[in-house]
């Protein structure tokens, strides 16, 4: 919802933004998580032929840029996403 709030309202994307965003949330996600996260160059072979690792790189930091660098999700957003399913 935080990315989305930033985006403009009739914003489109290239047909795999969907998947770029995802894999850049999930690596985020795992580097916020975990002390000894998977580094890009590995997540390059993991996702080959997809995306390379300085793509990664990049999608990150577009992804980190879009919701402030803030990676933290308070209860009550998670509760307001999980309510809404």
């Amino acid at each position: 919802e935080r990315l989305s709030a930033r985006l403009p309202s009739k914003a489109y994307g290239h047909k795999e933004a969907a998947y770029r965003v995802f894999t850049a949330a999930l690596i985020l996600a795992t580097k916020f998580l975990q002390d000894g996260a998977i580094k890009n160059e590995t997540w390059a072979v993991y996702l080959n032929p997809w995306f390379e690792a300085s793509e990664l790189t990049v999608m990150e930091r577009q992804f980190l840029k879009c919701i402030d660098f803030d990676l933290l999700v308070q209860p009550e957003q998670l509760a307001g996403v999980v309510a809404s399913d």
